[in-house]
């Protein structure tokens, strides 16, 4: 009997060996669980912010002097390579009193940092903003409007091809017969197959005189039907690189 119940016995502290100690409870710290936390999101690139005033372009807030020579070559170099320039539709903001090759020299740059095309913010007659969008100067037929305001403030327009147009509009009281005007390149525009159109404007004369004439001519007048009662051809606006002489074929100059 002794020897059976010594076998028990070692029996049983075998299998107490084979159970694991109780753990002590761990003590609760009060600090919130750590959650790994996903990585930040790239921010999608950004179209560049351009400014066109008096005296400078402001690119991002890193402006560039009208004065300084080559100011095509450095607006250009500045936004080579830069998020959604290249084949894309550039903004740039312009104040109506720049002269108008300011602008022309904006475009050139613009189009030579290989953008597709560009759309021109300035404040219209009435303050509001408006936006004009461009497309570069491209060959287009013969019968294509042009309109120009020269240094007299009178407007002209004639048919790309050169000869006699709609005629010449003579200064207002106020600057430019901007109805009369635009009334003459609608008609050219209407008589010709093309929705794309010229528009410039002499040395002297500041942009937002330029710009309304655009915007207007765009707008359309509902007092011109042309066939079948259409509205107005015009919609394709080209800046013109080159200054137009009135009555002159368009040469559209060999900038970039």
């Amino acid at each position: 009997m002794r020897t059976v119940a010594w076998v028990l016995a070692v029996a049983a502290g075998a299998i107490a060996c084979d159970k694991e100690p109780p753990r002590p409870a761990a003590k609760d710290s009060g600090a919130a669980p750590v959650v790994s936390a996903d990585p930040p999101r790239p921010k999608p690139p950004e179209k560049p912010m351009i400014v066109l005033d008096d005296v400078a372009v402001s690119i991002n807030g890193v402006r560039f002097e009208l004065a300084q020579p080559d100011i095509e070559g450095r607006v250009t170099a500045a936004l080579a390579g830069k998020p959604m320039v290249e084949n894309e539709v550039v903004e740039a903001s312009v104040i109506r009193a720049v002269k108008t090759p300011r602008v022309v020299s904006l475009a050139s740059a613009i189009k030579a940092a290989k953008a597709k095309g560009m759309v021109i913010k300035t404040a219209g007659r009435d303050n509001q903003v408006g936006d004009l969008p461009l497309a570069w100067p491209a060959a287009a037929p013969d019968c294509s409007a042009v309109g120009f305001i020269g240094k007299d403030r009178a407007i002209s327009a004639w048919p790309a091809g050169g000869g006699a147009g709609a005629g010449r509009f003579a200064k207002g009281m106020a600057g430019p017969d901007m109805t009369l005007g635009t009334q003459g390149v609608r008609k050219l525009s209407l008589a010709c197959e093309s929705s794309t159109w010229f528009f410039s404007a002499e040395d002297s004369v500041e942009w937002g005189l330029a710009f309304d004439l655009a915007m207007l001519v765009r707008k359309g007048d509902s007092s011109i039907k042309g066939p079948e009662g259409n509205p107005g051809r015009a919609s394709t606006t080209v800046l013109l690189f080159d200054r137009p002489v009135p009555g002159r074929k368009v040469e559209l100059g060999a900038r970039p």
